[in-house]
């Protein structure tokens, strides 16, 4: 996605609203005011981000990709149940909580997961839960559900069954620790580079593979914007997987040619977050060893970027 192109008109009103704001100098120098917070004070659309764990869709708001879930008419004919092959509820639990946010608002109670996601402006909307669940075929173990105004256009409900239960189970393309050459890319500021892909999530019973490379050469987040970068719910997946299993990746990182993650634990790299606020133009980046994430103001930094591919999901 090209967002930042989409958003060069709004950075551009931004920025004449502020060029036509008027200058007030204090009466008394000590008057001065409070410096700006090093990260931008705003909210996420959690519910959005939520969706992108789940597929994802063009600027016309079109279903373009499945990543967790696929419709299977043999069980349900509705094709916004989605389903999920795994072998306890316990692993689904454990999915599920990958999907959430660390800073939102989840309340645990037993095997019971409620998430309230928040619009940008920080109010609830709605809530999504996850609960353990049985049938009388024996196949299902839990079930993710919406209520209020969390409900999502392509997912109504999702259910974790048995992976013995889930019709298709086709052998994934690649599996974890693979290097996949993908192809060769031009960026805005002209470097060409190919991409290497090592994929850190294998694709399984209706869940998506993932597959992460980085540039080759680090940028500032200028040029951060571009449609190239992770998306936020692959960048922050891979830093669930990776920072669990640091060492192993870490190696299979460097048996390709790429020492940063085991030489430099401390990188971190753009993907695709930007913020566009009153006194805020800029990019998140991520680091693989804690997950954590830093904000960077609108061309400040060089750092590398972080790119990302999903297989193995068909849109049905």
């Amino acid at each position: 996605m090209k967002r930042f192109l989409h958003y060069l008109p709004a950075a551009a009103t931004l920025c004449a609203m502020l060029a036509a704001m008027p200058l007030f100098t204090a009466c008394d120098d000590d008057d001065d005011p409070a410096p700006l917070p090093e990260q931008p004070q705003v909210h996420a659309d959690q519910l959005a981000d939520f969706a992108e764990n789940i597929y994802r869709t063009d600027a016309e708001g079109l279903l373009t990709e499945r990543i967790n879930g696929l419709p299977l008419p043999e069980l349900e004919a509705d094709t916004t149940v989605l389903y999920i092959g795994i072998t306890t509820a316990d692993t689904a639990k454990t999915i599920f909580k990958n999907w959430l946010p660390q800073d939102g608002n989840i309340v645990e109670n037993g095997m019971t997961v409620i998430f309230t996601p928040t619009d940008t402006l920080g109010n609830a909307c709605g809530t999504i839960t996850f609960t353990p669940a049985t049938d009388a075929e024996g196949r299902l173990l839990a079930r993710v559900t919406f209520a209020g105004g969390a409900a999502l256009k392509y997912a109504r409900e999702i259910r974790f069954i048995t992976a013995e239960a889930f019709p298709r189970n086709d052998e994934s393309a690649y599996k974890v620790g693979d290097v996949v050459v993908d192809e060769t890319r031009t960026n805005l500021a002209g470097h060409t580079e190919d991409i290497r892909y090592l994929c850190v999530r294998k694709a399984q019973s209706g869940q998506s593979g993932l597959l992460i490379g980085f540039s080759g050469k680090k940028e500032t987040t200028a040029l951060a914007c571009l449609e190239y970068a992770a998306n936020k719910a692959d960048a922050r997946e891979a830093a669930k997987i990776i920072s669990a299993n640091y060492d192993y990746f870490a190696s299979a990182f460097s048996k390709r040619g790429d020492n940063r993650l085991k030489d430099e634990p401390g990188n971190y790299y753009y993907f695709d977050h930007y913020v566009y606020a009153l006194f805020y133009f800029g990019a998140y980046a991520i680091n693989f060893k804690d997950k954590s994430e830093k904000y960077y103001n609108y061309g400040s930094t060089a750092l590398y970027h972080v790119y990302s591919k999903t297989f193995g999901m068909r849109v049905r």
